[in-house]
């Protein structure tokens, strides 16, 4: 499975009501694809569980969409 692959599978999974329908949607803000804060931090708890990794509160700060953790991920990983 892809790192992008499995990135998507957490937050699907956090938040079953997302879709993600098209590469646009990777670059849309988490606000506007309906994810709420709390969604948001468990979802990225559990990112770096699943790849071994800090997201600290100054990286979570760069990190709007998914496409800014995926590249997070990949640079970290």
């Amino acid at each position: 499975m892809s790192l992008k692959n499995k990135i998507t599978d957490i937050f699907l999974n956090e938040k079953p009501s997302l879709t993600i329908e098209s590469d646009d949607d990777y670059n849309t803000k988490f606000r506007e694809l309906g994810i709420d804060s709390l969604d948001l931090m468990i979802a990225m708890l559990k990112v770096g569980e699943a790849f071994s990794i800090e997201l600290d509160e100054k990286s979570l700060e760069n990190i709007a969409t998914l496409n800014d953790l995926i590249n997070f991920v990949e640079s970290n990983t």
